[in-house]
């Protein structure tokens, strides 16, 4: 998670004003990043708002990339692991993975991030474009994040007590001490099975 730390807490912070660069810079980092595929069925998908500019594009991927390899590298780490271990991974995963979201809690504050600047129907990308590309990149990274939360408790839902099952409100009402939005931008990919009927 070298990327999302950066971006976060380091050189890669999109308020930065040596990240506020046009387009044009943006576009080639973009596409000489090979997307991480994962080694795994995702359960959930996450349909956030439409990136409106290669800046966006860029650290969306970067966030996709970093949480597929973590997963990939976790899952892959337990594999064929004994019980305890495996406790004591997703113990691990989740301390790391829920001190992240309450850090953008921090970030959300401090900055003054709110969804609904680029979240209305009146959302004028052109007017504050940085500000406003920031409070994309850093809600991109919390709806991930807890996204990559639910598909760890899922992968690991045998080995986990239901008391401890979290459901999406829960990651903003327990961690982020605030009310769960309308739209979390996150959906169960529900499988349906197909019964075949044999034919007469």
């Amino acid at each position: 998670m070298n990327n999302i730390q950066k971006i976060m807490f380091g050189e890669l912070r999109p308020w930065l004003e040596e990240n506020n660069r046009a387009n044009e810079y943006y576009k080639p980092l973009t596409r000489g990043l090979d997307a991480v595929q994962t080694a795994f069925n995702p359960h959930y998908e996450l349909n956030f708002i439409r990136h409106f500019s290669d800046k966006t594009q860029y650290y969306k991927k970067l966030i996709d990339n970093d949480l597929a390899c973590y997963c990939n590298m976790l899952f892959s780490e337990t594999e064929n692991a004994s019980s305890n271990l495996i406790v004591y991974k997703i113990d691990k995963s989740k301390k790391l993975l829920h001190s992240k979201i309450k850090e953008i809690a921090t970030i959300l504050s401090t900055q003054n991030f709110a969804l609904s600047y680029i979240n209305s129907q009146n959302a004028d990308f052109s007017i504050d474009r940085q500000f406003k590309e920031s409070t994309y990149i850093i809600f991109y990274l919390l709806s991930a994040l807890i996204k990559c939360c639910l598909e760890i408790q899922h992968h690991f839902r045998n080995a986990i007590h239901e008391d401890n099952l979290m459901e999406i409100p829960d990651f903003y009402t327990q961690l982020l001490q605030r009310q769960a939005p309308d739209n979390s931008f996150i959906k169960e990919i529900r499988i349906l099975e197909i019964v075949s009927v044999p034919e007469e």
